[in-house]
């Protein structure tokens, strides 16, 4: 038996018998997108701050003025500030945030503050972003946090001091394109279409004509006999046994 193969011209005649369907199914999903994005979606805003971890208190010799400059500072600095970083995730460090005179009047859990906020080294810096669904949350969770990490880091680990570069900026607004996740929704309905039109051409068992039979099953046709007691245009189907 041979291998079922899909002609496009199969795949056409079947898309443009279930066109209705597929329009359906294509209005569906993009109405749906846009009605999700307009109702049960709201922006979010970030704020940005950094902090920059100083190591010359450890490499300098005694007397020396901490100000001095030295290159292996820069590499003592940027490995510590890998390691603050789990320091400023702890719970502890969310506790103390919690607890910042900034964030009275929210009652928000330190695991919640934590999925909020972000900390990523670059060298020895350290950058803080916060976002929230609420403007005013953002601003005061960065302010919260970046009052509360340079003693709490200095208290825990006992090494190099961090000082603030840049204080929290003014939250920019992150909003849900309705025209991005409309188009979102339109090419997922034409996706399940195609899939559909596919699923309907594989099931379709039909003997569509001579060449087909032979792909099918391997064997000649040596000759044809309509049935003249079915009613239907064009292709060819199994007929029934006669009782």
């Amino acid at each position: 038996m041979g291998d079922i193969k899909i002609s496009l011209k199969d795949v056409l005649k079947v898309a443009l018998k279930q066109a209705k369907f597929i329009i359906i199914i294509i209005a569906v999903f993009t109405i749906g997108a846009y009605l999700y994005t307009s109702y049960f979606t709201y922006p979010s805003y970030t704020c940005y701050a950094s902090m920059i971890v100083n190591s010359s208190n450890l490499t300098n010799t005694e007397g020396e003025d901490n100000n001095t400059f030295r290159v292996s500072d820069i590499t003592i600095s940027a490995r510590l500030a890998t390691s603050y970083i789990s320091v400023l995730n702890s719970t502890a460090m969310m506790d103390l945030v919690k607890n910042s005179s900034y964030m009275q009047g929210y009652n928000i859990s330190a695991g919640a503050l934590r999925s909020m906020v972000t900390f990523e080294s670059d060298s020895e810096f350290i950058t803080v972003t916060v976002t929230a669904y609420n403007a005013q949350l953002a601003q005061d969770l960065a302010n919260a946090v970046i009052e509360c990490a340079p003693d709490f880091l200095v208290q825990k680990m006992w090494l190099a001091d961090i000082n603030v570069i840049d204080a929290p900026s003014y939250p920019s607004v992150n909003a849900v394109s309705k025209s991005v996740n409309t188009l979102k929704g339109f090419l997922a309905g034409v996706a399940l279409s195609i899939l559909l039109v596919l699923a309907i051409v594989l099931m379709d068992n039909t003997v569509k004509d001579e060449d087909d039979f032979t792909s099918r099953y391997g064997v000649s046709v040596l000759g044809t006999i309509p049935d003249f007691a079915q009613n239907f245009k064009g292709g060819y189907r199994y007929a029934k046994k006669q009782k």
